[in-house]
């Protein structure tokens, strides 16, 4: 499943903060234009996957020409093509077996 959504990218003083206009509380942030890019692929996965676990449905994207930006702000096409799932159950396992192994 691959999926792309405008992402509003912010230049701040000491790197960059993006956030998912189309989807609400979906933002990350990165020390430099490469870390902003990785950490909104990351993101984006997991709040897809986090919809899509919960059956919520997936808002659709909005057309990023229509995007306002003001100064300092650029808009980008993040995809994902891999959702999450399996990271978020791989997660929730290490913290159970970490926590099996710390106890034992």
């Amino acid at each position: 499943m691959l999926s792309a959504y405008p992402a509003l990218f912010i230049q701040e003083d000491l790197g960059y903060s993006v956030i998912f206009p189309d989807l609400p509380g979906c933002q990350t942030e990165g020390d430099s234009m490469d870390e902003a890019l990785t950490m909104s692929k990351e993101a984006l996965e997991i709040y897809i996957s986090s919809l899509l676990e919960r059956k919520i449905n997936i808002p659709a994207p909005s057309n990023p020409l229509e995007i306002t930006t003001k100064e300092k702000e650029f808009v980008v096409i993040i995809t994902a093509d891999r959702i999450a799932e399996p990271i978020i159950r791989r997660a929730r396992n290490k913290e159970i077996f970490h926590g099996n192994t710390q106890h034992t």
